[in-house]
């Protein structure tokens, strides 16, 4: 939750104060990220069954069944890209 105020006074805003709980809480950094177009997470299976036309041979798994991770190695082949480049 973030409080209006410190002194928990009712309709009182210290502008500053709700700003520095949001920088802590890490929402300034949420939303420069969401406007820069990167605005969703999605959950694993909803991320496969909307990619996985992409994938080699995972046309036909499920998510439950191994195929996200085949899919995110089927993708990160195609694309070149390495475990370094996306867990650093």
């Amino acid at each position: 939750c973030i409080k209006p105020n410190l002194l928990k006074r009712p309709n009182a805003l210290d502008s500053g104060e709700v700003l520095r709980q949001l920088r802590y809480a890490g929402m300034m950094e949420t939303i420069r990220i969401r406007s820069e177009g990167y605005s969703l997470r999605e959950d694993h299976e909803t991320f496969f069954e909307r990619f996985k036309i992409l994938g080699e041979d995972t046309m036909n798994m499920s998510a439950h069944s191994g195929g996200v991770e085949k899919l995110v190695e089927s993708l990160s082949k195609t694309l070149k890209v390495t475990d370094a480049d996306w867990q650093g």
